[in-house]
């Protein structure tokens, strides 16, 4: 059972750094031109948060809302049989993002640049981390099970885990976006102020 356990954590972890290699390998061979005609992350970008009032309210709700639906439609589908292709989606897309950004930020301010991605997105990250690798356990765990059973409907005994693992991962969710709204841009500013 360990043993299984382990092959579906490299699974996860293995999608999800392919997608963080494919991320870079894209912003290092083609993205530079999309840098030079855009204002993204740029320094100027970056600089003029040391002024900005953030509206933390709206910005929760939006987070959450942004961040709920991705929640809802992973949390739906993976109760399905397409929750494994569409879980190897989505880690590979979040890996893509984060290898993407990662790059840009290294590209646009060398070495420092490691410091303000870190601080763009912590103190979040160690609530989605966790909250992406139990869920991502869960919807492998069950589309697996589903695979192997010929039932059409289980008991609910059953769906019970997966259940009680989406409802830990509501409550991360919240958690995430509460500091992703609040903590995040504070830190972020800090590091700006410091920086720059």
């Amino acid at each position: 059972m360990k043993k299984h356990s382990s092959s579906k954590e490299l699974v996860i972890a293995g999608i999800f750094f392919l997608g963080f290699l494919l991320g870079i390998l894209f912003v290092n061979l083609w993205g530079n031109t999309y840098l030079k005609e855009n204002d993204i992350l740029n320094e100027s970008m970056l600089t003029s948060l040391k002024n900005t009032e953030i509206d933390k309210q709206a910005l929760f709700v939006h987070i959450l809302l942004l961040r709920g639906k991705a929640f809802l439609i992973l949390a739906l589908l993976g109760h399905t049989a397409v929750g494994i292709p569409v879980l190897a989606a989505a880690l590979c897309w979040g890996g893509f993002a984060a290898g993407m950004f990662l790059s840009i930020f290294v590209i646009r301010m060398n070495l420092l640049g490691i410091l303000l991605f870190l601080a763009s997105i912590l103190p979040q990250a160690f609530v989605y981390v966790p909250l992406v690798w139990m869920m991502a356990q869960a919807i492998l765990e069950r589309g697996i099970r589903r695979f192997r059973s010929r039932k059409v409907l289980e008991a609910w005994g059953e769906e019970k885990p997966y259940m009680q693992t989406m409802g830990l991962c509501v409550a991360l969710l919240l958690v995430g976006a509460l500091l992703e709204s609040s903590a995040g841009p504070w830190l972020l500013q800090q590091a700006v102020n410091y920086f720059f």
